[in-house]
């Protein structure tokens, strides 16, 4: 098969939340980091390269790009340090067993989806974390950096001085108190407020050879408790891959962990077609707008007929596109 008749599909996202279209500068720029993120993706898939190595490199992309809070742009936790996530997971398309790799409390290395990627190709395990983790790194010769002075933007400081100001103010304790009432801490709703630190990052792909993969890295959210661990690396709520369908989310992920939102979206179309075909755009839909809630977040999905589905309830999703048809588009809000 030459080069011009490989079929493929890649998706990626860049978070979802409440995005402001005020800041029309941080909205190109974020565009372009699209647009970057998915040609890296998209050259490695129609050059006949695999699903695994096209999620990385547009995962890989977005993590050195500060306008997303994963890798270099990641937000600071509530003692102002940087502790980084990812997960990657990947299915030859023909075996029920996937294989996957993951990583957590990360400080120092630059790509923590390489990180993860490692894990799974060189260890028996899915997740390491902390410094046992960035060891392995540096046995491998994966890129370290200095947390301070690499990760921490200017954006993201400002960010970090904002929320610790707010959570010093009376009120704002008054109205945590509020939107946390039906259960859960004021603490844990006011980080679900406007997911204003939304840009979590994520691909999917699908190759030639109908090989799927599903990658996903965050820096998580802003003024986190230190040691908090969100759904990015946790396999089957913030990640998935089958050999029906690669699943990425991006939101609250704590309610992407409760109902282990990636898998649900697998499992939709691998039991409910049972009684009946269950599509990839149908089974993401059910997810993203009956399992969570209002404001919770989006998820990307390729499945193995090399559809593509991109679905969010939030005000947008930083989220690209393309195929071996020529698709090659990036949106933020809704079309």
């Amino acid at each position: 098969m030459s080069n011009n008749e490989l079929r493929w599909s890649i998706a990626i996202h860049g978070g979802a939340g409440a995005i402001s279209t005020a800041d029309t500068v941080f909205l190109k720029e974020a565009e372009e980091g699209l647009e970057k993120a998915l040609s890296k993706g998209s050259q490695v898939l129609s050059s006949g390269g695999s699903a695994l190595e096209a999620v990385e490199a547009a995962v890989s992309a977005l993590e050195d790009d500060p306008s997303f809070n994963a890798g270099q742009g990641s937000v600071l936790t509530l003692n102002g340090r940087h502790e980084l996530e990812a997960s990657i997971m990947y299915s030859d398309g023909l075996t029920p067993v996937a294989s996957c790799g993951a990583c957590c409390l990360i400080t120092r290395i630059r790509n923590p989806i390489k990180l993860a990627r490692l894990i799974m190709e060189k260890t028996p395990h899915v997740m390491l974390a902390g410094p046992e983790a960035e060891h392995l790194a540096d046995k491998h010769g994966l890129q370290s950096v200095d947390s301070p002075t690499f990760f921490t933007t200017a954006r993201r400081r400002a960010e970090w001085e904002r929320e610790i100001a707010n959570r010093a103010d009376e009120t704002k304790t008054v109205r945590m108190t509020k939107v946390s009432e039906g259960g859960g801490s004021p603490l844990l709703a006011a980080q679900h407020q406007g997911l204003q630190d939304s840009e979590t990052v994520g691909a999917v792909a699908i190759d030639s050879a109908g090989r799927l993969a599903a990658a996903t890295s965050t820096g998580g959210r802003t003024c986190k408790l230190d040691g908090r661990i969100g759904d990015s690396p946790i396999i089957g709520s913030g990640t998935y891959a089958s050999s029906e369908v690669a699943v990425s989310g991006t939101g609250w992920g704590e309610q992407f962990m409760k109902h282990v939102a990636a898998y649900d979206v697998a499992a939709r179309m691998k039991y409910k077609s049972a009684a009946g075909a269950v599509t990839l755009q149908q089974a993401v839909h059910e997810v993203v707008n009956g399992v969570l809630g209002p404001g919770d977040g989006g998820i990307i999905a390729v499945d193995r007929e090399y559809n593509i589905s991109s679905q969010f309830n939030t005000e947008g999703m930083f989220r690209g596109e393309a195929d071996h048809l020529e698709k090659f588009q990036v949106s933020i809000f809704k079309r």
